[in-house]
C-alpha cells in the first residue's frame, strides 16, 4: 500500500486550520512559542509517558525556550525496518498505532492541563507526523479521518488514567526544574510514580 499524496489532516480540523473541538483560546496563533515553560513542560512529559507506556525507549527530553522555540522528546524509532511498500504486518500496524499515541499524547495533556495555553501551532507538527504514520495504513481520507480521530480517543482515555496522569505531572514538575531530562532520568521518574 502506497503512502497518501495529500497531505490532509483531519476533517474536525479542517485541514489543521481549525483548533481541535473544545480548544478555547486556541484561535489566537501565529507561533510555535508556548505561553510558558509549565504548558511546554505538560506537551513534552505527555509525549514522554506514553512513550514509556508503550515500551518505546526514551533518549531524551528537552523544555523548549524562546531561542529554540519548543520542546522535544526524542525516542528510537518503533517503526524502524518496517517496509510499507510490501505491505504492513499486524505487528507493524500496532507499533504504528502507539507510535500515532506518542504524537497525540502531547497535545492532549498539554490541553489537558490548560486549555488557555494550548494553541494550534503547538500541535500541528504532532498532528502532521501522525497523519503521515496513518497514511502508511490507510486507502483514503474517510479511513484515515476515522482511524485519527480513534486514535485520539485511546490516547485521550489512557491520558484519563490517574497512574498515567500523575506520572506526566511529575515529569512536568522535574523537566521544569531541570529543563533537560535524560532517557533514563525520564524512565526513573516515570517508573517512580508506579510504585
Amino acid at each position: 500500500m502506497q503512502k497518501q499524496s495529500n497531505r490532509v489532516g483531519p476533517g474536525y480540523t479542517s485541514q489543521f486550520a481549525q483548533p481541535p473541538v473544545g480548544a478555547r483560546g486556541a484561535g489566537n496563533v501565529g507561533t510555535k512559542y508556548f505561553v510558558n515553560a509549565q504548558s511546554s513542560a505538560y506537551h513534552e512529559a505527555g509525549h514522554a509517558v506514553v512513550a514509556w507506556y508503550h515500551n518505546i525507549g526514551l533518549e531524551m527530553i528537552t523544555l523548549g525556550t524562546a531561542e529554540d522555540e519548543m520542546g522535544r522528546t526524542r525516542h528510537v524509532d518503533p517503526l524502524q525496518g518496517v517496509d510499507t511498500a510490501w505491505g504492513p504486518t499486524v505487528a507493524d500496524r500496532i507499533r504504528m498505532e502507539q507510535f500515532v499515541g506518542v504524537c497525540l499524547a502531547g497535545p492532549l495533556a498539554q490541553r489537558n492541563f490548560s486549555l488557555v495555553g494550548f494553541r494550534r501551532a503547538h500541535a500541528e507538527d504532532d498532528w502532521q507526523q501522525a497523519v503521515d504514520l496513518l497514511s502508511y495504513f490507510v486507502v483514503n481520507h474517510e479511513e484515515l479521518e476515522a482511524y485519527f480521530r480513534l486514535l485520539e480517543i485511546q490516547t485521550r482515555n489512557l491520558l484519563d488514567l490517574d497512574f498515567i496522569w500523575k506520572s506526566i505531572t511529575n515529569l512536568a514538575t522535574v523537566l521544569q526544574e531541570c529543563q533537560t531530562l535524560s532517557g533514563a532520568e525520564a524512565n526513573r521518574i516515570i517508573q517512580e510514580t508506579m510504585t
